[in-house]
């Protein structure tokens, strides 16, 4: 049985992480915070795996800040690999860990050409004390960092955990790289931990938080209907809140259709739903579409199992179901799915150091679209990861011979994604005024 008392951190130096939202309990997300709390012990690592909005950075915040009974002393190194000056620096990560771990009285200065893992393994390795003592490197948002390193990496880490067995590892990352990340399972060995909604419990207690922080009064019924359109999605109920408390008209008077109808209409809600969306692959969201239709037989059953895993579908007597209403009309209000590109039997050169796709064959399911070699480059180039694209990195990537740094952008850029969406389809490449290319298929 876990113990219930706090660690005393009377003796360590101030946090280096403050945990914002302080309306949350001891025992906030308490099945989530077990689980991570007994890998630790066990000197485990996991990989933490949320659909945006879930709650998964205030998780890691909470483990870092508020943990209870892990039974010895834990140094924690917390970082968000979004905010490091470079999210693709490995070496910067390493040195961020380090500077964490010695802010709190471990190890002494190393001298300033060590840096990097370098300077990490070195700190770890000359380490003694309480063999009780936990090591355990925290990181949020290690999408873009961890999708582009290769096995090598993985194996420095592990080496890392082998030659100091009281170091572990707990990354969170988004399901959609999960395939991507630690691909030979060296470091993870397969454990990863999916973050659902808010139970019911956690809800309410968010629900009171966000009454404190919109400084309103949410009445019982009030309090249901928060619980029931947000579905305990932490991103959800936030923007739901912000937008019932502002709302004049006595709820009670307006029927769920269309409050929900008003509530999509609302950006910051759209987005949110949106981001959840964006995260699924061709049958996920076809198997939304005909679970939102009642069309349940038609569901893909691997798909369902994997919703449910991370929250988006619930069972309940008799139904298996979309986990909230206000989700579910935003599904049926949805395009069919992108049928999903790929590039069969891909050829590239080295070129600047990028890998540049110069042949292959372009499939729109199970079906060949031809291309010319600049539209073939241009999809490989926005394929290579999701997101945003510059024209300038278009550019390099297309005309690697002919572009230099800082070119004014190149007309040639527009017309070829033009050609693109003439060839597969308007919706798969998406514009983002003032920044670049995005493509969704």
């Amino acid at each position: 049985m876990m113990q219930s008392d706090p660690i005393d951190r009377a003796s360590q130096p101030s946090a280096y992480h403050q945990f914002l939202d302080r309306g949350h309990p001891d025992d906030y997300r308490q099945e989530e915070i077990n689980l991570l709390v007994r890998a630790i012990r066990a000197k485990e690592s996991r990989l933490v795996l949320a659909l945006p909005g879930m709650g998964a950075s205030n998780l890691l915040r909470f483990l870092v800040t508020r943990t209870h009974g892990l039974g010895g002393e834990i140094n924690f190194a917390y970082l968000n690999c979004d905010a490091l000056d470079d999210c693709l620096d490995i070496e910067g990560m390493f040195d961020a860990v380090a500077d964490q771990l010695q802010e709190q009285g471990l190890g002494r200065p190393f001298p300033p050409s060590e840096r990097g893992y370098q300077r990490f393994s070195r700190l770890i390795t000359r380490s003694g004390g309480d063999p009780l003592l936990r090591w355990v490197v925290v990181a949020d948002q290690v999408d873009k960092l961890l999708g582009s390193a290769d096995n090598t990496l993985y194996r420095k880490l592990k080496a890392l955990t082998d030659l100091n067995k009281r170091l572990c590892y707990i990354f969170a990352a988004s399901p959609r790289v999960a395939e991507t990340i630690d691909p030979g399972n060296v470091l993870f060995a397969g454990r990863i931990m999916a973050v659902g909604p808010l139970n019911e419990r956690d809800c309410a207690d968010a629900i009171g938080e966000e009454a404190r922080r919109l400084e309103v009064d949410f009445d019982p019924g009030l309090q249901q209907q928060l619980a029931r359109l947000s579905g305990g999605h932490p991103g959800l109920l936030r923007a739901i809140s912000s937008a019932l408390a502002e709302k004049r008209q006595p709820l009670t008077l307006i029927a769920e259709d269309k409050l929900i109808e008003h509530l999509l209409a609302l950006g910051s809600i759209n987005y949110r739903c949106q981001k959840m969306w964006q995260e699924l692959n061709l049958a996920q969201q076809t198997t939304l579409q005909f679970l939102a239709n009642g069309r349940f037989e038609a569901a893909s059953a691997e798909s369902i199992v994997w919703l449910q895993r991370f929250g988006l579908v619930v069972e309940r007597p008799g139904e298996t179901r979309i986990f909230t209403p206000l989700f579910e009309r935003f599904v049926t209000l949805q395009a069919p799915p992108l049928e999903p590109i790929t590039i069969q039997g891909a050829s590239t050169i080295l070129k600047n150091g990028q890998h540049i796709v110069v042949a292959g064959k372009v499939l729109k399911g199970n079906r060949e679209v031809r291309v010319a070699p600049l539209e073939l480059k241009l999809i490989a180039c926005l394929k290579r990861e999701r997101r945003v694209y510059t024209k300038d990195e278009i550019a390099a990537y297309v005309f690697p011979d002919e572009h230099e740094p800082g070119d004014p952008p190149d007309p040639r850029i527009e017309n070829l994604v033009r050609q693109v969406r003439e060839r597969l389809g308007k919706r798969y490449i998406k514009t983002v005024f003032g920044q670049g290319y995005e493509f969704l298929g």
